[in-house]
């Protein structure tokens, strides 16, 4: 009796050997995959956050000219003039008229932090840039770092 049994255990090492082998090969594919979903999830992250970088920056550039814009009110003629801080966006008090440029000032999503370059003309705020060197993921010509990316305001081209 003892002779049928052994030639099956034999067999059964070896299966459990290729298993163990076809455990390892799968856990090698499944870790090549998953560094792969890794870096694919990175750059989607970094791309998101460009978008939002461009949104952010553009909207500071539409409040500055928007604040730049004369206007006249109430016999109150404001001459154009280019916002001291990124805070007088929010709420323009000139001639006696609340308004509101700006909703929020919004933090840099490139650099995670408030801290904005600005662009400054005539003593005050033209534009926004970010303060980060790295490289956007779009190509833009003449911009190499996102510090080069300007979001300058179009206030006309009378002296501001």
């Amino acid at each position: 009796m003892a002779a049928p049994t052994r030639p099956i255990e034999m067999a059964g090492k070896r299966l459990r050997g290729f298993a163990y082998l076809v455990l390892l090969l799968w856990l090698a594919v499944a870790g090549a995959m998953l560094s792969a979903l890794g870096s694919h999830w990175s750059f989607e992250a970094r791309r998101e956050r460009e978008r939002e970088f461009a949104f952010r920056a553009d909207q500071y550039r539409l409040a500055i000219e928007s604040f730049a814009a004369p206007i006249n009110v109430n016999g109150c003629s404001n001459l154009q003039q280019l916002p001291v801080r990124l805070e007088d966006l929010l709420e323009d008090r000139r001639c006696g008229l609340s308004r509101h440029h700006l909703r929020t000032l919004y933090a840099d999503p490139i650099t995670r932090s408030a801290d904005w370059g600005l662009v400054m003309e005539f003593g005050g705020i033209r534009g926004v840039y970010s303060q980060s060197l790295a490289e956007p993921i779009r190509r833009l010509v003449g911009v190499k770092t996102y510090r080069d990316w300007r979001f300058v305001a179009n206030c006309g081209t009378g002296a501001v």
